[in-house]
């Protein structure tokens, strides 16, 4: 029963984190550099990666963190 929440738990963990990459995707303004946008975008295609860049903050020039936060 505990290794049944544990992976709960952890599935929830991941479709979260998927879904604020989604969100911090929005909220770039696609002009260059288009560092952060791409790396979101693979994360959304490579769904493991997306669930661990959406706890990740991307540094980029032109995106509006008060926005993210």
């Amino acid at each position: 029963m505990r290794s049944g929440w544990i992976a709960l738990s952890l599935w929830l963990l991941i479709i979260i984190g998927w879904f604020m990459n989604l969100y911090k995707l929005t909220k770039y303004d696609f002009d260059t550099p288009l560092k952060a946008e791409a790396t979101r975008i693979v994360g959304m295609v490579v769904f493991p990666l997306g669930a661990v860049m959406g706890y990740l903050d991307i540094e980029d020039d032109n995106v509006h963190t008060e926005d993210i936060r």
